[in-house]
C-alpha cells in the first residue's frame, strides 16, 4: 500500500525541517473493531448507538457527544457499557522498526515502508522525534472535529493553528482535517499544546486528543485507509 505522491511531498518537506540525524517514528494500526461489535448487543444500547449515528449524519454532531446526549435523556441513562466502550483505547504500534533517520534515504526509507504495510494496517506518522542529542521532542499534529462541507471550515481551523501559535500542512479526509506541524517542540511543551487545542474542542477533537496523550505521542496517517481513502494535502496553515 504505497503513499500516494502528494503525500511523499508532504513528509519530505516535514523531514527537510529536521536536522539530519533525527530519528522520526512511524507506527502501524489496524482498523479497530465498530462500537457495535465492542458491546454488548442490548436493545438499548443498539438503539443510543442508531439515535447517535442518525444526529451525526444530519447536524454534524460529534458521534459520541450525540451518543452520551442521547443516553442521558432516557430514563436509565447511559448504559455502563456504553461508557466502557467509550474507553477503548487502540495503541499504534511503533517499533524500532518503524523509525527513519532524517538523511540522504529518509523518502527511499518511507516508501518501503508503506510498502511493506499487512493490507489490513495503516502507516501512521507519530509526533515523535529523537533529536540528534538524543533528547525527545514532538511535532505538533492535530486531528479536527469541524466538518470539512461547512462553508467556515477551513478557515476555522487555519485561524485555530495560529492561534496555538504552531505552523504546517493541513491535509484532508474529505470529512475533515488533519494538522501535520513541521517545527519540533520540547515534551513539556508538546502537552502544553494538546492541553490547549483541547480548549477549543469541538473545533479540534477532544477524544483523538485524549488517545495520543494515553499513548505518549501524537499519530496521524499518511497511507491510504482501509476503504482506499488518500490524505489529500491542502497546504500550509
Amino acid at each position: 500500500m504505497s503513499l500516494d505522491h502528494s503525500m511523499q511531498s508532504l513528509l519530505s518537506r516535514v523531514i527537510a525541517d529536521l536536522p539530519e540525524g533525527t530519528r522520526l517514528q512511524f507506527a502501524t494500526v489496524a482498523r479497530a473493531p465498530r462500537l457495535q461489535n465492542r458491546v454488548d448487543a442490548s436493545v438499548e444500547a443498539q438503539r443510543l448507538i442508531e439515535a447517535a449515528q442518525a444526529e451525526r449524519l444530519t447536524n454534524g454532531t460529534p458521534f459520541w457527544h450525540a451518543l452520551f446526549r442521547a443516553g442521558a435523556r432516557g430514563e436509565m441513562g447511559v448504559p455502563e457499557e456504553i461508557l466502557d466502550a467509550a474507553q477503548y483505547h487502540q495503541h499504534p504500534v511503533a517499533t524500532e522498526a518503524l523509525q527513519v533517520v532524517v538523511g540522504a534515504k529518509s523518502n527511499d526509507r518511507i516508501l518501503k515502508l508503506s510498502d511493506n504495510l499487512k493490507a489490513t494496517d495503516v502507516l501512521m506518522l507519530t509526533s515523535r522525534l529523537v533529536l540528534p542529542s538524543g533528547s525527545i521532542a514532538h511535532l505538533p499534529m492535530l486531528d479536527f472535529s469541524v466538518k470539512a462541507r461547512l462553508p467556515g471550515a477551513r478557515g476555522t481551523v487555519s485561524r485555530s493553528v495560529s492561534s496555538l501559535r504552531v505552523s504546517g500542512e493541513l491535509t484532508s479526509t474529505g470529512r475533515s482535517f488533519h494538522l501535520f506541524g513541521r517545527r519540533s517542540m520540547s515534551e513539556a511543551d508538546w502537552r502544553d499544546f494538546m492541553a490547549r487545542a483541547l480548549l477549543l474542542s469541538p473545533i479540534t477533537d477532544e477524544r483523538w486528543i485524549a488517545h495520543q496523550l494515553v499513548a505518549g505521542y501524537a499519530s496521524l496517517r499518511v497511507s491510504r485507509s482501509d476503504k482506499g481513502e488518500a490524505p489529500i494535502p491542502l497546504g500550509t496553515a
